[in-house]
């Protein structure tokens, strides 16, 4: 036997393994997923985060710059996923660090300025400060030139100034639709702002921590297709006398949580709007100067403390009154509480087809059994159960309606319990809606409650005299 020979008897598990890739070498060596079309491989990249996307260009010369040729590119900065990780932040933001975010972020958008010719959405979040921060400036600069649609800016800059500066880079941006400023830019963001900021396209603005002044009313005014306004937890403490938001063309306006402390008068003037989110404290001074004939959504969440009953006494109606409209209503359980501690009147509700409400005590029931008596094409009815805020009842007690609510007997085909406990005024309650929904199609249960360790309160529901026969119990 020659040497060959022997050679190939010693290893043939080897000559096995590798017998299909030395008959066709060739075969061995092909890069499907480099030899993909373009268009395939750009849509693979579009699902990973932009730091592996632009990674991929270091492949070879099939990925180079290829995520730049994404189709509608929505580009995420984020300096909790650093490109060395196990360096500390501290050293990544160094000056002439040219691996440091900062780098990092202007050199994607310096290499997009040369091979693309627009982008969808530009999002930089940074938790950390770095003095090379002039990189930040110019890549929302370079995000204008490409036409961006969408901003998102979650940075802290060196300074105020830095702050208002990164913001009036965006200044007549035509493209921009949408634009969020939250947490970070919380350093007077909107104070001082050395120019009047002009968006012509912008349609939703998001505020998020953001300190703002009586420029955000010429901001506004900059701003005539807006339908989205959203603040929550803003600081308005600077404001002395009037806050305006007057945007004839706003559809949906949100308040939550924003400080408005002092002898501040909010007037609204918004005639198209459709939806409104109010949570938070009650001020004195409110003015509605639209009749909100179009408004067809309002949440109202009222933070309620004691001695502040003139505030709720003065400011509550109006927002009541905004609701005489509305297909959709959903109210807190401190706004149920409210409502009857100061006996406020309610308006009739010919429009609601949706409710829902969080209740408590025979407070905010009360006020339910007024919501429900008051709407007679309501169709479907929500109720979560929470824990009473006032009178320190903790039961649930439903005030006894004067005959079946028309709404029960001839609409309501959903009603869905949240927080079901099972006590025997719940289970009444919840017999009474079953034995009087006329029309009622289905009754949805949350998935907390054990039903397997209390199987006969669900025998008591099924065994209920069900009004409606086609009624379906779901739990």
């Amino acid at each position: 036997m020659d040497s060959d020979s022997a050679k190939h008897h010693e290893q043939p598990f080897k000559r096995s393994k590798l017998s299909a890739e030395e008959d066709n070498p060739q075969e061995a060596e092909v890069d499907r997923i480099s030899n993909l079309p373009d268009t395939i491989r750009c849509h693979i990249l579009s699902f990973l985060p932009t730091k592996f996307a632009v990674g991929t260009s270091i492949l070879s010369t099939h990925w180079k710059n290829l995520f730049a040729l994404i189709p509608d590119l929505k580009l995420e900065f984020d300096d909790t996923l650093l490109l060395h990780p196990s360096k500390k932040r501290r050293v990544w933001g160094e000056k002439g660090d040219g691996n440091g975010f900062p780098g990092f972020v202007a050199g994607v958008m310096n290499r997009l300025m040369e091979t693309a010719s627009s982008i969808r959405e530009f999002n930089l979040k940074c938790y950390g400060r770095y003095e090379d921060d002039d990189c930040f400036l110019s890549a929302v600069d370079a995000a204008v030139r490409l036409r961006v649609q969408t901003v998102c800016l979650n940075v802290s800059m060196n300074s105020s100034s830095s702050n208002r500066s990164l913001i009036c880079s965006l200044n007549g941006c035509t493209t921009l639709v949408k634009l969020v400023l939250t947490s970070c830019l919380y350093s007077s963001t909107l104070v001082d702002l050395p120019v009047v900021l002009k968006f012509p396209n912008l349609k939703s603005l998001i505020l998020e921590q953001v300190t703002i002044s009586d420029d955000m009313e010429l901001l506004l005014d900059g701003c005539p297709v807006l339908q989205q306004l959203e603040m929550f937890n803003c600081d308005f403490e600077i404001f002395e006398d009037t806050f305006r938001i007057s945007v004839h063309s706003l559809k949906v306006l949100t308040l939550k949580f924003c400080n408005m402390f002092g002898e501040l008068l909010i007037v609204v003037d918004t005639p198209e709007l459709e939806t409104l989110f109010y949570g938070g404290l009650l001020y004195e001074r409110y003015s509605f100067v639209s009749n909100f004939t179009r408004i067809c959504a309002l949440e109202l969440y009222v933070l309620w403390f004691d001695g502040e009953d003139s505030a709720a006494e003065l400011s509550l109606p109006q927002f009541l009154t905004a609701c005489s409209r509305v297909e959709c209503l959903i109210f807190g359980q401190s706004t149920m509480e409210t409502i009857y501690r100061l006996s406020l009147p309610l308006p009739k509700l010919c429009n609601l087809k949706m409710l829902r409400t969080r209740v408590a005590g025979m407070g905010s029931w009360n006020t339910l059994r007024r919501l429900i008596e008051g709407s007679p094409n309501l169709e479907m009815l929500t109720i979560d159960k929470g824990s009473s805020m006032i009178d320190g009842d903790y039961t649930c007690f439903l005030s006894p309606f004067e005959g079946v609510p028309y709404c029960l007997s001839s609409s309501i085909t959903c009603i869905e319990i949240k927080s079901f406990e099972a006590q025997e005024e719940e289970l009444k309650f919840i017999e009474y809606l079953l034995e009087n929904g006329k029309v009622l199609k289905k009754m949805v249960f949350d998935n907390e409650f054990d039903w397997k360790q209390n199987d006969d309160v669900f025998k008591r529901i099924l065994e209920a005299e069900l009004k409606s026969k086609t009624c379906k119990i779901f739990g």
